[in-house]
């Protein structure tokens, strides 16, 4: 357990001091990671939009494909949300939180959380 903790002290340590002395490198891998954690969660929404439909169960408002920006998961009972959708990795848990939810556009979800 002290050699584990050693060890991952040394390499916190060493990556720090990489970062510092590699800027360039640093930063162009910082951007590759950026872009494919932003395609992956994008691919991600897609899959739960068209999983629960593909269309605002308000106004109809249907997911073409170049829309995805438009929709929100609504808990329809806020008590029993586990965690923000966006941050889950584990499909299980991304599935039974989306079981929870009704596809909303941002207007809808809006004037629901508005209680106009």
């Amino acid at each position: 357990m002290r050699d584990q903790q050693h060890r991952n002290e040394y390499m916190r340590d060493y990556n720090k001091n990489y970062r510092i002395s590699n800027p360039d490198k640093t930063k162009a891998y910082d951007k590759q990671r950026y872009q494919h954690n932003k395609e992956a969660f994008a691919k991600q929404k897609v899959d739960a939009i068209l999983s629960k439909g593909g269309a605002c169960v308000m106004c109809g408002i249907k997911f073409d494909g170049t829309n995805a920006v438009i929709f929100d998961f609504h808990h329809k009972d806020p008590k029993e949300k586990k965690g923000d959708i966006a941050h889950m990795q584990n499909r299980k848990n991304i599935q039974a939180e989306l079981d929870k939810c009704d596809l909303l556009c941002a207007n809808c979800h809006r004037l629901i959380h508005s209680e106009v």
